[in-house]
């Protein structure tokens, strides 16, 4: 345990007590120490305590598909998998609407219930992921769910708690009391009266992150009183007030590292939750074998994720946060962060991430070229976060039919139609302009945008259109040439387009005054 870190025995008791309750939230802002309580608790539990599987969504799990997939992987490593009913349990596109089935049969036939604990929940606050686990711990008494979040949601909603028996800690819990102060001074070796404790726990209002910044700053000068470090920390004095604002605590993180090496490289890490040495590599950010990681740990200011290799490390969030904003200071250095971390998942077969990190670069020709190369897994990926697609500029949209297409196709999945079929008309209408402004036979781009156009007519609902798009798209695809295999992953797409529109199901379904 870092010496910034107490055993905070109240909680562990408060948890512990409330261990038979389907579902555990504990909701609070930053620098409350969501985390580091989940996973004290987890350790103090023992080994004669059900099994406890972490998932934390980051950066490669923010749709449900991803979500599920990690959870699986974890169970096989707890040897869950094989010998119950998870072995039956696939995790693909083309099986999520049965998907919530197959898991409340893989959960009903585990031997003994598991923990799940799901931290920085709020980035699937609103997704399936928050329907589809309601729905377990109100089935399946095998299912013990414990939320960390940031944010109110569903699964902090009165009537989750009044459907699912629900233990909530909010930061008012999770704020130090007296003892606590006490025990973390004792354990960091700051030397205070307990009038002093006392003062700075009224004014940080017991927020634990500004305690041991306080606390850190005070034990590192090794000179002057407790009420000044909290105005070197915090820039007022302690009798001030609350001084909550995150800006102070930034100011004070940044100076106060000046002196560990290395900390100058961290800001282009910031555009992931958490990273690993190769990514923190590919940004340019060198930390192989550097102690700076290490420093930072020991501070209470990040920890390593897990026991899965390669492990990542997470920064404290306020940490991210300031750096964060130096990164931003500079728009370039931003985009070329972005844009690095565009080139590594894209070299690592990760088009959907290569995706989304080329469109927070701006890079449009870079995501163009990945969306053409892995269509479905983009699909997949951000069909629950439109608001991806939403950064693209109008200009952009206009000038990139294709873009414009899945951005329409993208918000029609998210349950935004009006905006989808909006999207849709307007891409279709720029794709019959540049078809009809650019004579001769067809380019490789041109027969994926056709075929894209004739998936986004039968999603906006003009059934009729579909048949003579898809005509036009077989001649198209039969006179083009493709010498560098553009179209080769998308063959499949082709396919299920010509089935379904040819199949009598479709023929049958189809208004009655449709021509086929």
């Amino acid at each position: 345990m870092s010496r910034t870190q107490i055993r905070r025995e109240r909680l562990f008791s408060v948890l512990s007590s409330g261990s038979d309750a389907a579902l555990i939230v504990v909701r609070a802002g930053s620098g409350f120490g969501k985390t580091s309580l989940l996973a004290g608790w987890a350790r103090d539990r023992g080994q004669e305590a059900p099994t406890t599987v972490w998932v934390t969504a980051g950066e490669t799990i923010r749709d449900p598909l991803a979500f599920w997939d990690a959870v699986l992987h974890l169970l096989g490593r707890a040897g869950l998998v094989e010998r119950t009913g998870f072995r039956d349990v696939g995790v693909r596109g083309d099986v999520a609407d049965v998907l919530p089935a197959a898991l409340l049969r893989g959960f009903d036939s585990l031997p003994e219930p598991i923990t799940l604990i799901v931290d920085d929940f709020e980035r699937l606050a609103g997704s399936r992921v928050e329907s589809e686990l309601i729905e377990l711990v109100r089935r399946t008494g095998n299912l013990r769910l414990v939320v960390a979040t940031r944010t109110r949601s569903t699964m902090t909603g009165f009537v989750t708690a009044s459907n699912v028996d629900t233990l909530t800690l909010v930061g008012d819990d999770l704020r130090f009391d007296d003892d606590e102060i006490g025990l973390l001074a004792e354990k960091m070796g700051v030397d205070a009266t307990r009038r002093e404790l006392a003062q700075l726990r009224d004014a940080l209002d017991g927020w634990p992150f500004g305690i041991r910044a306080v606390f850190e700053h005070r034990r590192r000068t090794e000179s002057g009183s407790l009420p000044a470090a909290h105005s070197a920390v915090f820039g007022v004095p302690m009798a001030t007030g609350d001084p909550l604002d995150l800006g102070f605590a930034h100011r004070h993180l940044l100076a106060s590292l000046e002196d560990v090496a290395g900390i100058d490289e961290l800001p282009p890490t910031t555009v992931l939750d958490a990273f690993t040495i190769e990514q923190a590599e590919a940004l340019g950010a060198p930390l192989t074998g550097h102690p700076v990681l290490d420093e930072l740990e020991s501070r209470g200011l990040g920890n390593w994720e897990g026991d899965l290799e390669p492990r990542r490390f997470r920064l404290h969030p306020v940490l991210r946060q300031a750096l964060r904003q130096e990164l931003d200071r500079d728009p370039d250095d931003a985009r070329t962060a972005q844009t690095r971390l565009a080139l590594w998942f894209a070299s690592h077969d990760d088009f959907a991430g290569a995706f989304e990190a080329a469109v927070h670069a701006g890079e449009w020709e870079l995501a163009g070229g990945y969306l053409r190369r892995s269509m479905f897994t983009v699909l997949v990926r951000l069909r629950l976060r439109p608001n991806v697609f939403d950064r693209i500029p109008a200009d952009v949209l206009t000038n990139e039919p294709l873009l414009m297409l899945v951005s329409g196709i993208v918000h029609y999945g998210a349950g935004n139609h009006g905006k989808a079929v909006r999207t849709l008309l307007a891409a279709v209408a720029a794709c019959e302009r540049e078809r009809i402004a650019t004579p001769g036979p067809p380019t490789p781009d041109q027969v994926w945008v056709q075929g894209i156009v004739t998936a986004a007519l039968r999603l906006i609902g003009r059934y009729e259109l579909v048949p003579a798009a898809l005509r036009r798209f077989t001649r198209m695809l039969s006179t083009v040439h493709d010498a560098e295999g553009v179209l080769d992953p998308s063959m499949l797409l082709f396919r299920a387009q010509t089935i379904i529109t040819l199949s009598p199901c479709w023929t049958r379904w189809m208004p009655p005054s449709s021509s086929h």
